[in-house]
């Protein structure tokens, strides 16, 4: 799984660098779309368990200066093991570095609400999180993009912190208009 994950990193980055010019729509005044997903599915031998993951992220943004958008992302994840949904809803700013070629790195930054909701018990917080990446654009509007998110949570029970911390790949399509 490894070797095909950087067998898809390394395609994404040399094929961008190699490929026509296509500019995406990332000037002041246009609007970015994203929405990824990830979907996980695993069964462990010794206890015979087996694991159903779900997570979908949209994302949108209004280009605030060129290659500067801020937006809004909701996030929703449900495990069927611990029956968990984890949420959150964050404002954060991206920053797309185009070159006018075909394919965008970006980073962005998110801080808002998260929270986690399992047998009965909700917790509600503040997360903070940053995203690296980039977009292997389609055409000028349209780019299929796959990134790394680090989310850290921090939950308030009754005078107690209780933090999580999570990475994950995504990969999705990302709409310029």
């Amino acid at each position: 799984m490894k070797r095909i994950l950087l067998m898809l990193a390394t395609s994404l980055m040399l094929g961008g660098s190699m490929v026509q010019n296509l500019k995406a729509q990332t000037n002041q005044g246009d609007f970015v779309l994203t929405g990824a997903s990830q979907l996980a599915f695993q069964s462990t031998f010794s206890g015979g368990e087996s694991e159903f993951t779900f997570s979908l992220t949209p994302s949108f943004g209004y280009f605030v200066a060129d290659n500067i958008a801020l937006g809004m992302t909701g996030s929703v994840l449900y495990n069927s093991t611990s029956g968990a949904v984890i949420y959150s809803a964050m404002p954060g700013v991206t920053y797309y570095i185009n070159m006018g070629r075909n394919f965008i790195p970006y980073i962005g930054a998110q801080i808002g609400y998260t929270g986690a909701s399992s047998a009965g018990t909700a917790l509600n917080g503040l997360g903070l999180g940053v995203s690296g990446g980039g977009l292997l654009m389609v055409n000028d509007h349209v780019g299929v993009g796959l990134g790394l998110q680090y989310l850290h949570s921090r939950y308030f029970v009754q005078a107690v912190s209780i933090k999580a911390n999570t990475i994950a790949m995504a990969i999705g399509l990302t709409t310029f208009f």
